[in-house]
């Protein structure tokens, strides 16, 4: 009695492949959603650093002058945000640097400066991360984070206030 024999060729089926297919779009899609999170949260970290750091170059500036610089249109006066200059002071005999450059939001929005008399002020932006614990949810009133359309999220102030939306 003869035996039949099958021609096996090695390989993967079609069902085979397309698990596997599916299988690496499951893990690219998480994957890609865990990038673009951290991404815009190392970028609202960017924001509350450079408002910490302006905050503190705004108390050495109202420790030489007894007052914070004045504010135009959401800008430390004469000052753009970016600005390569930095925030100085050459009315001051000794030419204080405050700040060697001045900050920058990472993305398309605007940092927001107001003096709201001459010993209190706030900075504001506007968080990507709406869950962040710090944003606060209506945003500020008065504020212009993103060219006229959107209120900022979250604001620091001078020592003396306290920020309410």
């Amino acid at each position: 009695m003869k035996l039949s024999t099958r021609n096996h060729q090695a390989g993967f089926t079609m069902v085979e492949l397309l698990i596997v297919v599916v299988i690496i779009g499951i893990l690219s899609v998480i994957g890609l959603n865990n990038f673009i999170s951290s991404q815009l949260k190392a970028r609202d970290s960017q924001r509350k650093s450079d408002l910490a750091t302006l905050s503190k170059a705004l108390e050495m500036y109202f420790n030489d002058k007894n007052q914070y610089p004045d504010d135009t249109n959401g800008e430390i006066s004469d000052i753009d945000w970016g600005d390569t200059n930095g925030f100085t002071d050459s009315a001051i005999t000794n030419g204080a640097v405050y700040l060697p450059k001045m900050p920058k939001d990472p993305s398309q929005n605007k940092y927001f400066y107001e003096l709201i008399d001459a010993s209190t002020y706030r900075l504001c932006t506007l968080l990507e991360n709406t869950k962040d614990r710090e944003a606060v949810e209506a945003g500020y009133s008065n504020t212009d984070c993103r060219g006229g359309t959107i209120e900022c999220n979250y604001c620091i102030s001078s020592s003396n206030i306290t920020v309410t939306p």
